[in-house]
């Protein structure tokens, strides 16, 4: 029986020991998986950003003066213009997002690859194309979140990011045959596996640089081929003032023109000059006195832009992109009333209008917006109380809630309105009295809410 004993207690220590060296093997993978992931998002989003100036510069015209190899054979320098070196590295496929951009009417918008699927455009929670840059850019964060999928933020709070509506996992698979369980490739985490690169290394937005003679191939993992033009101070260029904002005109109302001139840099009789306008712009060029008439058209509270291409014997020779806007009205998406259908209560109809938004550095300095509700029925209508809203330069007017340029506000109003029988089918209007430096703007009227239902 003692043998018994002294055999069992043998067995169970040697299982113990057994069990601590599995636990602790279990804890040190996963501390190295984690170390892993951490450094893949930071180097993710180190290389989002330098991305985001690439483009950023390609937009601002700016040029490559020369393009150096790294020693270690990992990437390339790229020297611009303006004195800015940006550092790409080559990257390959895994089961990690890759962020990436591509050109849509010549506005840069951010997209996600996730290993072999098809690169997809990043949408808001809206379903709206996410900008790249611009007045409207910003610039996305990769993370992890607790339940272990990749996560992706893009100023609205971190959100998972989905393949064919599903979270994608930064787990990563158990290893086998030598396949790592963060990224997939070649790594010690599998059964039989061999040491292979830990991930961090295979992570980028950048698969490959070409140099293509007069421009340098930037080629992204997602696909998109970026075109950087070298410089050469002998070529013909198109040259605009912008603002300190990127634009070659302060932001324009959807009601107005506005003709502005251009320079030209070694001029050549042989090469013509087209502009191109995107997003609802229009562009009249005016040949005689080297100038364009810009028409927003139907671009109201859209970011655009103006593209010059150079062409000599029908080859386009080099490009050139400039950003316009018109005044940036406020989403009505985001208002809303309460109660959403109004209710007659005590002869009375009240109502409250929230999220009526002034983003920052909007609503100018010398302007004054009068807003006013007004329920219009059938055979008539009812004005609600009138709320004025003022720049912080306006000293000709009293009443009114000033609004600062730089933080903007997020504003509400109520009203009340006389209830009558005619009001059951009805309908709830912002109705808007704008002025900017003693220029009246039109602004239509904004549909808020439907109908009246009486109670008692």
């Amino acid at each position: 029986m003692k043998k018994n004993f002294i055999l069992f207690t043998s067995i169970f220590l040697l299982s113990a020991t057994s069990c601590q060296k599995d636990l602790r093997d279990d804890v040190d993978d996963l501390l190295e998986r984690v170390s892993k992931l951490e450094k893949i998002c930071e180097q993710a989003n180190a290389d989002i950003v330098d991305l985001k100036q690439i483009v950023s510069l390609l937009e601002a015209n700016d040029y490559i003066t020369s393009v150096n190899e790294l020693a270690d054979k990992s990437g390339y320098a790229i020297n611009f213009l303006k004195g800015n070196t940006i550092v790409v590295k080559h990257g390959t496929n895994g089961d990690y997002p890759v962020i990436g951009v591509d050109e849509l009417n010549g506005i840069f918008y951010w997209t996600q690859k996730v290993g072999d699927n098809s690169a997809s455009w990043v949408l808001d929670s809206n379903g709206n194309k996410v900008q790249a840059t611009g007045g409207n850019g910003k610039t996305p964060v990769i993370g992890v979140n607790s339940s272990g999928n990749w996560t992706v933020d893009y100023g609205e709070g971190s959100k998972e990011l989905l393949v064919n509506g599903k979270p994608v996992s930064a787990k990563g698979k158990d290893g086998q045959n030598g396949k790592d369980g963060v990224n997939g490739t070649d790594g010690k985490d599998g059964a039989n596996g061999t040491n292979g690169k830990d991930g961090v290394d295979g992570y980028s937005p950048f698969k490959s640089v070409t140099d293509k003679g007069d421009y340098i191939e930037l080629k992204l993992t997602t696909g998109t081929i970026l075109k950087l033009p070298k410089e050469n101070s002998k070529a013909m260029k198109i040259l605009f003032d912008v603002n300190e904002n990127g634009l070659i005109a302060e932001r324009m109302w959807a009601d107005e023109t506005k003709e502005i001139t251009y320079k030209v840099e070694n001029p050549d009789s042989q090469t013509t000059v087209d502009f191109e306008a995107t997003n609802g712009w229009r562009v009249k060029h005016n040949r005689n006195n080297n100038s364009i008439t810009l028409i927003p058209l139907e671009a109201w509270n859209e970011e655009g832009r103006i593209i010059v291409s150079l062409l000599k014997d029908n080859k386009l020779i080099s490009q050139f992109r400039y950003s316009v806007k018109t005044m940036l009205f406020w989403d009505k998406s985001s208002i809303n009333t309460m109660p959403q259908v109004l209710e007659a209560i005590g002869g009375k109809v009240p109502v409250t209008i929230q999220n009526i938004i002034f983003p920052p550095q909007w609503f100018y300095k010398n302007a004054v917006i009068k807003i006013t509700p007004v329920l219009r029925y059938s055979g008539g209508e009812a004005k609600g109380l009138l709320y004025t809203f003022k720049g912080e330069d306006v000293e000709d007017i009293e009443e009114g809630d000033v609004i600062t340029y730089e933080t903007g506000a997020n504003e509400a109003i109520r009203s009340s309105f006389d209830y009558i029988p005619e009001m059951n089918k009805s309908e709830l209007y912002l109705t808007f009295d704008v002025e900017i430096d003693g220029r009246a703007v039109k602004i239509d009227d904004m549909k808020v809410a439907d109908g009246v239902i009486a109670t008692n």
